[in-house]
Order: C-alpha cells, then sequence, then structure tokens
C-alpha cells in the first residue's frame, strides 16, 4: 500500500509507492516492444480492466499505482509530521498499438481520443468527493519520466490540491478581488495578443506562448480563447480543435529541438472560477541549474520573447 506523507516545514506531498522502486541514478529500462512492454498489443496491461475506449485508445488502472481508490482513512499525526494512507487513482492511457510512436507522429485524430479519454475519466473520478486535485500528463522518453517507450499518457488523482496549484487559485482569486472580479488568466491572454512578442501561434479557438516567466526552456502554454476552469467542461469538438493546435505546436518544437524528452500537462481547477484551463509543454532538454536548487528560482539564458520568434518562424 502507498502513502502519502505532508512536509511540515514547505507543505509539499510526497507519495511513498516502495512497488515502484527505480534503481537510483540509472534510466529506467525502455522497452523494446514485444514481450518486454507491458503496453504493446499482447502486454499483460491489455488484459487489464478496460476503464474507458477511444479508437486505438484505451484506458487501464495502473499496474504498479502510486495511488489506489480503496485507501481508507485521513492525516494521522506522527509527532511534527502528518501521514495517511496513498488514496487517489493512477490510471494509463495507452494511446497506440504502434510501439515507439511518438508524439511528433501521432495525428490530431488519434491526439483527440487521448485528450477525448483523459476529459471521460477527469470527468468519472471527480465524482468521488474525496478526490480533490486531478490531472493528465504525457510523458515522452526516460529524460521526461517515461518508463516504457510505448505511447501513453496517465490520468492521476488525489485527496487534495497540491502547493502549485493551491498558489494559482491564490493568485486568481487575489487578483480577481483586487481587479473588480476580472479573471487573471483572460487578461494574461488578452494582454498576451495584444503584445505579440510571446505568441507562438494562434487560431480560432487557442493561443500558444512562451510564459512571460518560463521555469524551464522552451516551455510554452495552450489556452483557451474563451472558456472555464475545467477541462472537463469541454466536449469531442474541442478535443479535436486542441488536438490540431497541439499537432502544429509540437511540430515546431520536434523542428527546433528533434526528438526531445517532453512533458504535457493540463492545469484544471474547477473549484476557482476565474482560472481558465491549459495545457503546459516542457521540453527536457537541460538540468536544472545550480542557482535554481539553491534559491528555488528558475534561471533561463534565452529570454522567452526570443524563444517565441524563434518557434514563430518554424
Amino acid at each position: 500500500m502507498s502513502e502519502l506523507r505532508r512536509c511540515p516545514i514547505r507543505g509539499h506531498h510526497v507519495i511513498l509507492a516502495t512497488d515502484r522502486l527505480v534503481t537510483p541514478n540509472l534510466r529506467p529500462p525502455v522497452n523494446g516492444g514485444g514481450d518486454g512492454c507491458v503496453l504493446c498489443v499482447d502486454g499483460p496491461a491489455r488484459r487489464w480492466k478496460v476503464l474507458g475506449r477511444r479508437g486505438a485508445c484505451v484506458v487501464v488502472p495502473n499496474g504498479r499505482p502510486a495511488l489506489k481508490i480503496e485507501a481508507q482513512g485521513g492525516w494521522q499525526r506522527v509527532g511534527p509530521y502528518e501521514r495517511r494512507e496513498g488514496l487517489g487513482a493512477h490510471e494509463v492511457i495507452v494511446e497506440s498499438d504502434e510501439h515507439g510512436r511518438t508524439p511528433w507522429q501521432q495525428t490530431p485524430a488519434e491526439l483527440a481520443d487521448v485528450l477525448s479519454l483523459a476529459r471521460e475519466r477527469l470527468i468519472d473520478l471527480r465524482r468521488d468527493p474525496r478526490l480533490k486535485n486531478l490531472s493528465w500528463i504525457k510523458v515522452h522518453r526516460a529524460e521526461a519520466g517515461a518508463r516504457v517507450d510505448h505511447p501513453h499518457s496517465q490520468v492521476i488523482a488525489l485527496p487534495e490540491p497540491g502547493p502549485l496549484a493551491a498558489r494559482e487559485v491564490e493568485a486568481h482569486e487575489r487578483y480577481a478581488q483586487e481587479n473588480h472580479g476580472r479573471s487573471l488568466s483572460q487578461d494574461l491572454i488578452q494582454h498576451e495578443l495584444q503584445d505579440g512578442a510571446r505568441l507562438i501561434q494562434t487560431d480560432a479557438l487557442f493561443v500558444s506562448l512562451v510564459p512571460f516567466a518560463p521555469w524551464t526552456a522552451f516551455e510554452c502554454w495552450i489556452w483557451p480563447r474563451v472558456g472555464g476552469p475545467a477541462f472537463e467542461s469541454t466536449d469531442d469538438d474541442d478535443s479535436l480543435a486542441l488536438a490540431s493546435h497541439l499537432c502544429g505546436l509540437l511540430s515546431r518544437l520536434h523542428t527546433a529541438l528533434g526528438d526531445a524528452p517532453l512533458q504535457i500537462v493540463l492545469r484544471t481547477e474547477p473549484s476557482c472560477a476565474t482560472f481558465r484551463w491549459r495545457l503546459e509543454l516542457r521540453p527536457v532538454i537541460e538540468n536544472p541549474r545550480a542557482l535554481t536548487l539553491a534559491t528555488g528560482c528558475a534561471e533561463q539564458a534565452v529570454p522567452p520573447e526570443e524563444v517565441a520568434a524563434f518557434l514563430r518562424g518554424l
């Protein structure tokens, strides 16, 4: 059984899942397909309970989950510390039958199926009142956190928001209080559209940009021009439009960086009315710098305006 622990100093949570141990300081093995891949057509994952299906995509429980929906109980005090059973959900979306298919090769139709399945699973998990922090993440290559070289993504749910989500909600609520109920996300989108310096690509429904203060090199965000706080409120047409926009951005990143390790994360906060859901794309092309590790302050060598101009030109 996994366990959640909360740091009394920084307030962050740690998931202890000992059955998911990977040898320290070594890259996780990347399977080459066939009998060695748990997610391939003949792999064990295809015999697990199916939670959802769209085209060639299928959702199954994670074979070695970091969190389990069956966990019971709340936080317990252990001296100055707090701990609880690893309550949550941990699911895998197997995105293709083709082993080794990369994000750069996936079509809008394929990614639309993935996004629609993610939405369906988030809607279902929201029905459990114990789960408060839900997200979807897609990683490509071991350097970005992938344990298998088979196209997949994950749906994850925890019992309460982490510090990052809490800070974002607090920022939106404070901005609304100070600006007559205005949405911080909406005002940022409007400013970026007017300024244009950090825009990468736009269409009728979505805006891609490099954030004003990026945490990692070549970090990109996709925002809907019009939308609410919850990705779960979108529909299949939105998924296809988002997938088409995402493919365009992925093509630019691939041209710029080649087959770089990549993380794609969904931010969705239905509890905050002024929030706007978004996708974050983070290529993993450098190790954390010493200054970042020492201070918690990100350091970038290239201004985001120059990164955006470079990607716009591809």
